[in-house]
């Protein structure tokens, strides 16, 4: 049995082989360096079952979204494009929509959580989308009427004339003003007291509009259609301002609209006297005349234009007297100068308040004009009479003409202006073998 020295020699003996065997190893190899690929047959079935191990690649970190203010251009924001991940399978949504109420920008369709009605339609009104909000309005004045099941509210009154200002804001922006001037005015029948005041000055602001129209383009229409635009210019701002009678901008937009009237009756109605249109241009000088709104230096100038118009007429009359006569139709005649006759009455009118200026002393050469002319048809009557053979008859239509010129001295006409006509009247009593008239004998 080995002791200790001997187990100990034997281990070192060993190991002085297995060292002389690793260098020999290293020095003549008895198998190459590489192994040879074996086949797929070869390959332990129990290694293909195993799962391999996948490598995992590190995580890339989300883009840092751009700041708000990059995101969005100064007139109108473009959409948002989030790009998404690289291993992602949809994109990150983006973290807000902004939404700006104004001409330039969308409105976002639907009302959001907590806009009413009214707000998203004045919305659609800011943004200029004025159809849409006038669909929204009457949409949500059909729904009240609808649900209005008992007596209305403060509340359901007050969301009420909201909806019917905003029909009236739509109705503006599209022009329609007529209807748009309705909306304002049930607005402020329907509106709380504490918001009646807000509809009042809409309403205003339109009227204030709309009467400004006429007076802002140049005075080229017909004188008729300037007229008419005129009158309906001032109906707008005596409606704005029943609402706000302390809004200086309408009073003097309506004063002025007035002083356009004026003038464009004046032009209109000399157009109508060189036409010869004499009863169109009586009645619209009536209509003038009689208006309680009439200036007195307006008055006066239209005074000049009613002699002009009633001279006209005289000598009209006079000359279809004069043109019936020769034509043998006596009784058309007389009828004809029963009227130069009583054109005289409202010419005498027109020249008592034309005033002490060119236009009355106008006035007054049509009524010498006018007389003159009346005068000298009635004198051939006469005459006719004399030649033949009734004097009696003669003599009374004679005094009855006398009876005229004298009247027209009593109204003021000097004897100077009267000369021709008196004369006139005064040698028919000549041929009648008569005395002048009392009044003509001193």
């Amino acid at each position: 049995m080995l002791n200790e020295e001997g187990l100990l020699l034997l281990l070192i003996l060993g190991a002085c082989a297995v060292s002389v065997l690793g260098t020999l190893e290293l020095v003549w190899p008895t198998r190459p360096r590489h192994a040879r690929r074996r086949s797929a047959a070869g390959i332990d079935a129990r290694r293909l079952a195993r799962p391999r191990p996948v490598p995992v690649a590190p995580a890339r970190p989300d883009p840092e979204p751009p700041p708000i203010a990059a995101a969005l251009p100064s007139v109108a924001p473009a959409p948002v494009t989030v790009e998404p991940l690289a291993d992602a399978a949809t994109a990150v949504p983006a973290p807000m929509e902004v939404v700006a109420l104004t001409a330039a920008e969308p409105v976002a369709e639907g009302a959001p959580s907590g806009e009413t009605l009214t707000e998203r339609g004045l919305a659609l009104v800011g943004a200029g989308r004025f159809a849409e909000a006038l669909t929204v309005g009457r949409e949500g004045l059909a729904a009240m009427k609808s649900a209005d099941t008992s007596a209305p509210t403060t509340e359901s009154a007050g969301e009420t004339a909201r909806l019917w200002g905003l029909v009236g804001l739509a109705q503006q922006g599209l022009g329609e003003t007529e209807d748009a001037r309705f909306a304002f005015e049930e607005a402020i029948a329907q509106a709380p007291g504490s918001e009646r005041q807000t509809w009042e000055r809409h309403l205003a602001a339109l009227a204030l509009e709309v009467g400004r129209r006429p007076l802002a383009v140049p005075d080229t229409a017909p004188s008729a259609a300037r007229i008419a635009s005129l009158e309906a210019a001032i109906a707008w701002l005596d409606r704005g301002l029943a609402v706000a009678p302390d809004d200086a901008q309408l009073g003097e937009t309506r004063t002025r609209a007035h002083e356009a009237l004026w003038a464009t009756h004046e032009t209109a109605i000399a157009d109508l006297v060189r036409d010869k249109a004499f009863v169109e241009a009586r009645h619209r000088l009536g209509a003038a005349m009689t208006d309680p709104e009439c200036p007195p230096e307006r008055r006066g100038a239209l005074a000049g234009l009613l002699a002009r118009t009633l001279g006209g007429q005289a000598r009209q009359a006079t000359a279809d007297a004069l043109r019936h006569r020769l034509g043998g139709r006596e009784g058309d005649a007389v009828a004809a100068l029963a009227r130069a006759e009583d054109l005289l009455t409202p010419l005498f009118r027109a020249w008592s308040i034309a005033g002490d200026d060119e236009r009355s002393r106008q006035t007054r050469t049509l009524l010498v004009e006018a007389l003159e002319e009346i005068v000298d048809g009635r004198a051939e009557d006469i005459e006719r009479m004399i030649d033949g053979g009734d004097a009696g008859l003669a003599l009374i239509h004679a005094e009855k003409l006398w009876s005229l010129v004298r009247g027209a001295m009593d109204q003021g006409l000097a004897r100077e202006d009267l000369a021709v006509a008196s004369a006139r009247a005064l040698a028919l009593f000549d041929r009648l073998g008569a005395g002048h008239p009392a009044a003509e004998r001193s």
